[in-house]
Order: structure tokens, then sequence, then C-alpha cells
């Protein structure tokens, strides 16, 4: 099995989600379905550290620009310019079939909670 930061740019690749590897973090573009952001497309990111792992442990940090606001979020740096990192767990990723379906899913719903 594949594994680390080019399994999971081909994860995204083959999920038409756009990855570019850019300032240590792994960007991509999805449109979350609900929320502030409901039908608009968001970049979001991974650091690149943290996908080393891929896909036997998923990325603790959400990385997104700093115009996305989610209340009530845990932050951290980001490696990229005007970008926050924002502290969410994955639960059950162990039976996962498809993760990188189950990654975006994870983002998308951590975007639908933004308030702008």
């Amino acid at each position: 099995m594949e594994h680390g930061i080019d399994a999971m740019v081909r994860c995204l690749e083959a999920l038409s989600a756009a990855p570019v590897l850019r300032h240590g973090l792994l960007t991509y573009t999805l449109t979350p379905a609900h929320g502030a952001r409901a039908g608009q497309p968001v970049e979001s990111g991974v650091a690149e550290s943290e996908a080393q792992l891929w896909p036997a442990t998923p990325p603790h940090w959400v990385h997104l620009p700093a115009d996305v606001t989610i209340p009530a979020s845990n932050t951290g740096a980001s490696p990229h310019p005007g970008w926050v990192g924002h502290s969410r767990d994955i639960k059950g990723w162990a039976q996962e079939i498809n993760h990188g379906m189950a990654w975006l899913s994870h983002v998308r719903s951590v975007i639908a909670g933004a308030t702008a």
C-alpha cells in the first residue's frame, strides 16, 4: 500500500480536489454543502509533515484561509501565510474504505461550522 504525501496527493487528485503543495502545505479545493460557505469553493490544506503517515493515520489539523471563521476552534499556526490551522479529530478512521472521501467529508463538516 502506498503511503505518505504522494499517496494523499493521488487520493485528492482522484476526487478532483486539485491538490497543490506550497509553503509546506498540501492545499486542495472542496465545496461544502452546508453552512455559511455552502456551494462556494473553499481552499483547505494539510501540513506536509502531517501527511507522512497517510492513510494509516489521518492529519489532525485542518488548515484554512484566515477569512474562514470557525467559532470555538482551537487554532494554531499554519505554514501557509495568511492561513490558520484548526485542531480537529476524526473518528472511526480505521473503518474507512476510501480515505480520500472520508477526509474530504471531514473537512466539509469542519467548514460547515464556519460563520464567515
